[in-house]
């Protein structure tokens, strides 16, 4: 977007040390003001959207200046950082009641932009655009800067930065000095210097600081489990929460803390982003190595560009292999000791099932089958398409699993939504948010369930038989809001997304609304947790771990990149008792995927039991297939 020259009768200011992030985010915020009145005119009212879009812009400073830690240029000691883009009263309290947050405190202060210069106290700086002097001035009470050891007072001295704007495409004249309070000139950063940081700095310290935006969760994680979760109001912000723990991998000897009377270890390393595991017949393992495929229109405007940079600073940025690669145990000893590329060359694969000499894999586009004899290495053969499955140029949630039913006459095929909640659109959700029924000789198919957001693992229960899934449900209301699920999956049900969440909570961002729909809705049946990203799910039928897993499901919890403080980031399993969850508490069977210090060593995603009745899980940051047994 080209921003416009400001009004000049605008109010704005900013009190900032020398960040590259402010030169960052003020570029972004001339994009809410318009152009220049005419010669001599007086301004006119404000129209109610331009005042919006400047308030917002304002909050998007203040929570950004609020909670990043910047550090005095003139004493070294931490700052508190005030902002503001406009004289509406609603931001300006909102910056008003802006925490104590660090030891070095600036006063507040308002300068009123009248000409393209600005005056302060008696120095005046001057845009080399006009020689139109300036009328603004500042309040004299300068403030005092202290590094919190009290070494180094700077009384009466304070770090004034203006923003100058110029009708220049995208960049914005500053002009900055330390002012004392008789007005003298002390040391600061010129225009020149402002830049070279930004440049240096760059995206990563716009993510860095975003990532530390948000608000925290009033609900211990708890509260967002179970068949009856608490559902607090949604709480909408101008930027979403973003907590992102950073992808580290395992550091060498570390592994992941194992349940009571379990223990854990290495059955697979150096993998490439492992995601989604199953288990043939003779015991070999078949892992996707995969990631998302080029999507060029997910990542559209600053919201998709700043989404992007979130998820390559938490693992997910790495090319996709596009391959299956076979895993086998030879000797038994819970490792695996051969393993070959079965098949490459596929769009981002996910799931997989065999069914009779044919080995399905679903890619993001499409459903595709292989033939396939036991025991062998390499499938060279091409796969045959069985069916497209929604992908395009967006392909928001790209991962497509897929489940046999009993008989092998179908396939149950999940696909996820192209959007948080359907703010491109519905035309672009056409057989998403869903799980497909597709007939495997034709490849005929129907929407088996609806309004399923982002489904993922899939597994049979063994005592009713009922089709059970994962999903991932909707962001930005909140760190409380909304938890992922598990449930069984009626025929020709419908669960809500876009319009109403966990039932017939009407979610009032989707416009227009669909009462019709909502009236319909159906609650899912258990709980996991606000954000935990739960993608894994199998059952827990022919383990051969302790008693406490016998009847149940494990579910593989990718962790939050939304919720302060996290959530998920384990391996948990659901009691079950007569087909349903009991209603019992979740229990922890691998952690320890963060560090103290909230650095992401792993990541688990899908799970499976192995021939042995082990569980394997995928880790796609830790690169590793970890292999949980009973202790002997």
């Amino acid at each position: 977007m080209i921003p416009p020259r400001v009004h000049r009768h605008r109010y704005f200011g900013v009190l900032a040390p020398n960040s590259p992030l402010r030169a960052a985010v003020t570029a972004l915020a001339l994009a809410a003001t318009t152009s220049p009145p005419a010669a001599n005119a007086e301004p006119a009212a404000e129209p109610a959207h331009r005042r919006a879009a400047r308030s917002a812009w304002a909050l998007l400073l203040a929570r950004i200046y609020e909670v990043f830690p910047l550090v005095c240029p003139i004493c070294g000691g931490p700052m508190r950082i005030i902002a503001f883009i406009t004289d509406a009263p609603t931001v300006r309290d909102i910056l008003v009641h802006l925490g104590e947050l660090t030891a070095c405190q600036f006063n507040r202060w308002y300068v009123r932009q009248r000409t393209d210069d600005i005056r302060l106290g008696r120095v005046t700086m001057r845009n080399d655009l006009t020689d139109r002097p300036s009328r603004a001035s500042v309040p004299r009470d300068f403030g005092r800067c202290n590094d919190g050891a009290g070494t180094r007072n700077h009384t009466g001295r304070t770090m004034i930065n203006v923003v100058v704007p110029t009708n220049r495409i995208g960049r914005a004249r500053q002009a900055e000095r330390v002012v004392d309070a008789q007005g003298r000139f002390g040391c600061g950063m010129n225009l020149r210097a402002m830049w070279s940081r930004l440049c240096t700095a760059g995206a990563a310290t716009l993510v860095f600081a975003i990532a530390a935006c948000g608000e925290m969760a009033h609900l211990p994680v708890t509260a967002g489990i179970g068949p009856s979760p608490t559902l607090p109001p949604p709480q909408h912000a101008l930027i979403p929460t973003v907590n992102i723990a950073p992808a580290k991998g395992w550091p060498p000897g570390a592994m992941p803390r194992a349940a009571p009377g379990t223990t854990v270890g290495a059955f697979a390393r150096d993998l490439d982003h492992p995601r989604w595991l199953y288990v043939l017949p003779n015991g070999d393992v078949l892992v996707a190595e995969t990631n998302a495929p080029p999507k060029p229109d997910d990542g559209n405007g600053i919201k998709g560009w700043l989404m992007g940079l979130v998820m390559k600073w938490a693992g997910a940025g790495v090319p996709s292999a596009n391959r299956i690669t076979l895993l086998r145990d030879t000797d038994g000893d819970g490792v695996a000791d051969f393993r070959s590329v079965l098949i490459d060359g596929v769009n981002s694969p996910f799931g997989m099932a065999l069914v009779g000499g044919q080995l399905y894999v679903a890619a993001s586009d499409a459903v595709l089958r292989f033939p396939y004899l036991a025991g062998t290495n390499r499938i060279a053969e091409p796969g045959i398409k069985v069916v497209d499955l929604p992908a395009g140029t967006i392909n928001h949630h790209w991962t497509k699993n897929l489940i046999a039913s009993a008989d092998g006459t179908k396939l149950y095929v999940t696909v996820g939504s192209n959007s948080n909640v359907a703010e491109r659109g519905m035309a672009v959700e056409e057989g998403r948010a869903a799980i497909w029924e597709v007939d495997i000789k034709s490849g005929a198919h129907r929407i088996f369930a609806g309004g399923l957001r982002n489904p993922n693992g899939l597994a049979w229960e063994p005592r009713s038989g009922a089709l059970w899934t994962v999903v991932n449900e909707r962001d930005e209301l909140g760190s409380d809001l909304v938890p992922d699920y598990m449930t069984s999956v009626r025929d020709d049900a419908f669960y809500g997304w876009p319009y109403s969440y966990y039932g017939q909570h009407v979610d009032e961002r989707v416009a227009p609304p669909r009462p019709d729909l909502v009236a319909n809705a159906i609650a899912p049946d258990y709980a996991l947790g606000a954000h935990t990203a739960s993608l894994g799910l199998a059952a827990s039928a022919g383990n051969t771990l302790p008693a406490t897993f016998a009847d149940g499901m494990f579910v593989g919890q990718h962790g939050s990149w939304n919720r302060r403080p996290y959530s998920g980031y384990k391996v948990i399993f659901v009691p079950f008792e007569n087909g349903k969850p009991s209603g019992g508490a979740p229990v922890d069977v691998l952690t320890g995927f963060l560090s103290d210090d909230g650095d992401a060593f792993g990541r688990p995603v899908g799970v499976v039991l192995d021939k042995q009745g082990a569980l394997l899980v995928a880790d796609d940051v830790g690169n590793m297939i970890w292999r949980v047994t009973s202790r002997r």
